[in-house]
């Protein structure tokens, strides 16, 4: 029943000839094989992809794109085979909506289930607050600058947040900015109580920046802070490095902390990455996982490896595979072939 308003728009956008002439349609198709040995127990063998969007045997997704001079339609379908998610805010969920521009661009209007968030930071698209059911507001009054607002309409009444009204409506409502300059991008956004049906969170706030005046060098800062008002707020924060290691190789470092006010203690993770291209077809990569927590008796550590390879079969068609071993604490191996297909 939840998908039911997505596939109605989509049907009555792509019943009109206009459309069928001008609508652009792509898809993909990811499954594989996951095998998981866990230090004690039974090894676990399973149908997963690794598409990074959550554990599922297989996943089906369809897009649609119209683009015209002022308005424009955007969808996607899309088929999980056994998920593990039950719920949340997922980034991959489907979604159908319709934009607008006015005021020679500098307004933009968009309404329907809505999908990649304008003012998000740069690498966690899933911290995105924007992207909701509703309305949005964009504008921009000069080249770079992006601020706005999203109006959250609930696909229906929640038993533990009531009924819906223009005063919830307003109540939940999102805003954002961005500005990216040659040098620099910054972005911000913060969600009223209750923005979220799923999880209820009080405010959320969200906070990145990206420097990129260094030569050879790509600085990032990503913060996320939620339940703002309750006296026990949670955060996290990530910073982002980036660099060329030569010509076919890029190196990255991410380092990870999450806590929460009024407690003791920091999850930390460091996760330094390098990726190169042996040939057109080949992508190899290499990640590493330092981590510990320092609020546990004992500190608790663990680190891991994550050798991880893309070849191109085919237009069309991508093998990819990883091996991830985890040392301590709870330390396990896992070994994940998938088959990507793309149109």
């Amino acid at each position: 029943m939840k998908n039911i308003p997505v596939l109605f728009c989509v049907l009555i956008f792509g019943s009109t000839g206009l459309l069928a002439q001008d609508l652009r349609l792509s898809g993909t198709f990811n499954t594989g094989v996951m095998v998981t040995i866990p230090e004690t127990g039974e090894t676990d063998v399973r149908l997963e992809t690794d598409d990074g969007f959550g554990p599922v045997s297989a996943r089906l997704r369809l897009y649609g794109t119209l683009e015209k001079p002022y308005w424009g339609i955007q969808f996607r379908l899309q088929t999980d085979l056994t998920t593990e998610w039950q719920y949340g805010f997922r980034p991959e969920e489907q979604f159908a909506f319709v934009w607008a521009n006015f005021f020679q661009d500098r307004m933009r209007i968009y309404a329907g289930k809505l999908a990649w968030g304008l003012w998000y930071t740069p690498f966690e698209e899933s911290w995105s607050l924007d992207a909701q059911t509703g309305i949005r507001f964009e504008f921009k009054p000069i080249h770079g600058l992006s601020f706005g607002s999203t109006l959250k309409i609930p696909p229906r009444d929640m038993p533990d947040l009531g009924k819906f009204t223009v005063k919830r409506m307003f109540n939940e409502a999102v805003v954002g900015a961005r500005y990216a300059a040659r040098l620099f991008t910054v972005v911000g956004a913060f969600a009223f109580d209750g923005w979220d049906n799923y999880r209820n969170d009080e405010q959320v706030a969200i906070f990145g920046f990206e420097y990129r005046g260094i030569p050879n060098l790509w600085i990032g800062f990503e913060s996320r802070y939620q339940n703002i008002t309750s006296g026990e707020m949670e955060y996290n924060l990530v910073e982002r490095f980036g660099f060329p290691i030569n010509s076919l190789t890029y190196g990255f470092l991410r380092i990870y902390q999450d806590g929460k006010m009024g407690t003791e203690g920091i999850d930390f993770r460091i996760n330094p990455e390098a990726n190169t291209r042996i040939t057109g077809r080949l992508l190899i990569a290499a990640e590493a996982e330092f981590a510990f927590n320092t609020a546990d008796a004992g500190n608790t550590w663990w680190v891991g490896i994550k050798p991880k390879f893309l070849l191109r079969l085919r237009e069309g068609c991508n093998l990819t595979g990883h091996y991830y071993g985890r040392f301590n604490n709870g330390g396990y191996s896992a070994f994940n072939i998938g088959f990507e297909f793309f149109y």
